[in-house]
């Protein structure tokens, strides 16, 4: 299989890897690769930009997002053409600032993208950048949670045992991917 790194979009001046964008690269990519070779390269960091400039001032991963949550507040939205979360807030100076980055809900819609054109699997970049929380299945409740990555690739075909070689199921768990469609 190969994986194609469909993060950075580097048209966007927002999001990491714009849900439309992700959409024409799954297009094309199954048009000249067989499906079921295909890794779908999902990012687990942020980008930050600068809301009066426009420019790109930092990339980093939970760490930089638990420190400006912690102090600024910011106010933190999901956008639905993107399908990627995004906090808005004053940084030093009352600097206007935009962070772009992929959360629970965000990683569902990409591995849903995976599934239900039936490509080998995912990839992610990097692991440990992700926010704390993100491999979560809220569905199954305190004591009871599975997680998204378990319910999300098939353990079985992981003859290492380390998650080197998952590929997805195509029997997804309703209750953490609720658009996705039986295979």
């Amino acid at each position: 299989f190969i994986t194609i790194m469909s993060y950075d979009d580097p048209l966007s001046k927002g999001p990491i890897a714009p849900f439309p964008w992700y959409q024409q690269v799954v297009t094309y990519a199954i048009g000249h690769i067989p499906n079921n070779k295909i890794s779908l390269g999902i990012p687990t960091y942020y980008w930050q930009w600068s809301t009066q400039t426009g420019k790109l001032m930092g990339i980093g991963g939970n760490e930089g997002i638990d420190n400006v949550f912690a102090k600024y507040h910011p106010k933190s939205t999901y956008d639905t053409t993107q399908q990627e979360r995004k906090l808005t807030y004053n940084g030093l100076g009352a600097a206007p600032y935009t962070l772009w980055y992929e959360d629970t809900q965000a990683i569902t819609v990409r591995v849903n993208l995976v599934k239900n054109n039936r490509l080998y699997g995912a990839s992610f970049w990097a692991l440990g950048l992700e926010i704390t929380g993100t491999w979560s299945c809220p569905a199954y409740g305190a004591g009871g949670q599975r997680a998204l990555l378990d319910i999300a690739l098939d353990a079985d075909a992981d003859p290492f045992g380390d998650r080197r070689a998952l590929r997805p199921l195509h029997q997804p768990a309703r209750e953490c991917f609720p658009a996705a469609q039986a295979g």
